[in-house]
């Protein structure tokens, strides 16, 4: 049974939407290393892999939307680049510089869950639970956050209010959120 399912993953992965999720993973290392390691010179090269991963995760969804190729592999592949993504750049900009700890922790937790309970039902249901549009929209939210937090790693630009604000409201969606996945991953566990 295990080699069916190994087998049928391989044309899943051939198809652009999920090669575009592949790509995603592969950039985290690159732009956590930009954001630690980084300086002057190379601070153009992380805001442009930043920006482009975040472009990629719009592309990967809309054209997986739009040449009907939404599989189950990449509704395991994009939420979680999304969370790799977020969290391995949440962990840089807290060693690196100011960015809220309290807000890693929060979106950290909440992922874990995320995982954990996708884990649960993937077992029990044979088929992963897509994401929810309030998850998405944090998932915004927190990308924006992010990419106000990595212009403000250049010498001479601060932006203080905009990421208080920025990081309230990510805290709002992201416990909203929580609460609307708790509620699917219960119905989906009474259903199954």
């Amino acid at each position: 049974m295990g080699k069916n399912y190994s087998y049928s993953l391989l044309p899943q992965l051939r198809q652009l939407p999920n090669l575009l999720s592949l790509l995603r993973l592969l950039l985290i290392p690159f732009i956590c290393f930009f954001i630690i390691g980084g300086n002057e010179k190379t601070y153009p090269y992380l805001l442009f892999l930043f920006f482009f991963s975040v472009l990629l995760d719009f592309f990967d969804g809309f054209l997986a939307r739009k040449l009907s190729q939404i599989t189950s592999l990449g509704k395991i592949l994009d939420p979680l680049a999304d969370k790799l993504l977020g969290l391995s750049v949440m962990i840089s900009l807290v060693i690196s510089s100011d960015f809220p700890i309290w807000l890693l922790l929060l979106v950290g937790g909440r992922d874990v869950m995320i995982i954990v309970s996708s884990a649960v039902l993937l077992r029990r249901l044979g088929e992963p639970k897509a994401s929810i549009p309030v998850g998405k929209v944090a998932f915004g939210l927190l990308s924006l956050l992010l990419m106000i937090h990595l212009i403000a790693l250049h010498p001479g630009v601060s932006l203080l209010p905009i990421k208080r604000f920025m990081a309230v409201l990510c805290s709002v969606f992201f416990i909203w959120s929580f609460f609307e996945y708790f509620f699917v991953f219960i119905c989906a566990k009474k259903n199954g």
